[in-house]
């Protein structure tokens, strides 16, 4: 009943494996007769060990096992004393500090928990460490994710490590929950949107704190370039003479006769030349007959 274990070759690695196979395929047969036998089953190990790093060791054990007296040695001692001359002679003595170096530098890949928590569990065992103290927790949470180890890590903290253990099986869920909602609804990047402009004034729109932009075409648009009149940029220059690639704009020169009534609340220039028209064609009567009078040498008359 079952399948025999793999042929052990005399790898070490390998060999608590195999022995722990064979004694698991012997228990599962023993109700067939002789499986209880001691000697049959050093009979059996024997069969299945096979190449030149094991045939030696293999015939020695052969032929002690063909001195015995099937009557009076064939009792249970027989297959403990066998399986303590296997171990030593094939068990890996190194196997606890492989482990132990295996087991520092175990991390975790998401969202494999599972894996990562058997893993640790069986290079516990070989490193023979004791499950549930401190070390072990601590070497266990070293060996999380850093975005996994702050969900474990928050308050309330686990007391013991299979607090901890529920913990972290239960932010992996959490995390893988929250990626998969993200991938199947995908947040719209508002950035990448172009910037619409509240007002975009027609060509040729005049007047208002709208007077000084510009339309870049006929179907209107505000001037990317916008800069305020007498707006002196580097080196005490008038912007526009900056640019060498823009068009300079034609901006009037308003006075207190010519500016429109959007500047009623603006200063501007006094227009010198009405007032001295209007003061010449005689605004004081006085002054008007005393020319009328004034003969060419400046006489009155």
């Amino acid at each position: 009943m079952g399948s025999l274990p793999a042929i052990f070759s005399g790898n070490r690695a390998e060999a608590e494996h195999f022995i722990n196979g064979v004694q698991a395929y012997i228990w599962l047969n023993r109700e067939v007769p002789g499986f209880t036998s001691p000697m049959k089953k050093i009979a059996l190990v024997l069969t299945l060990m096979q190449g030149d790093k094991v045939a030696d060791w293999a015939n020695d054990m052969g032929q002690a096992l063909d001195e015995l007296n099937p009557t009076t040695d064939n009792i249970p001692i027989l297959w403990t004393t066998f399986l303590e001359e296997f171990q030593e002679q094939y068990l890996d003595t190194q196997a606890a500090d492989r482990a132990r170096a295996e087991l520092e530098n175990l991390t975790m890949k998401m969202p494999y928990i599972d894996e990562y928590i058997s893993k640790f569990k069986d290079l516990c065992c070989k490193s023979d460490y004791m499950m549930g103290n401190a070390e072990v927790t601590y070497m266990f949470l070293r060996g999380l994710p850093k975005t996994l180890l702050k969900d474990v890590l928050k308050a309330p903290q686990a007391a013991d490590y299979p607090a901890t253990k529920e913990q972290a099986i239960q932010a992996t869920r959490t995390q893988q929950l929250l990626q998969n909602i993200l991938q199947q609804c995908p947040q719209v990047n508002q950035t990448t949107q172009p910037y619409q402009p509240p007002f975009v004034p027609c060509s040729g729109f005049r007047g208002g704190a709208f007077r000084n932009f510009q339309c870049n075409n006929q179907q209107g648009g505000f001037q990317t370039n916008y800069c305020p009149l007498g707006y002196m940029g580097n080196n005490n220059h008038p912007y526009y003479q900056n640019q060498s690639n823009m068009a300079r704009p034609n901006n009037p020169q308003y006075n207190s006769t010519n500016a429109p009534r959007s500047m009623n609340n603006v200063l501007v220039p006094m227009d010198l030349d009405r007032t001295r028209f209007n003061r010449n064609r005689g605004g004081n009567p006085n002054f008007r007959g005393r020319v009328a009078n004034t003969g060419p040498n400046g006489q009155i008359r």
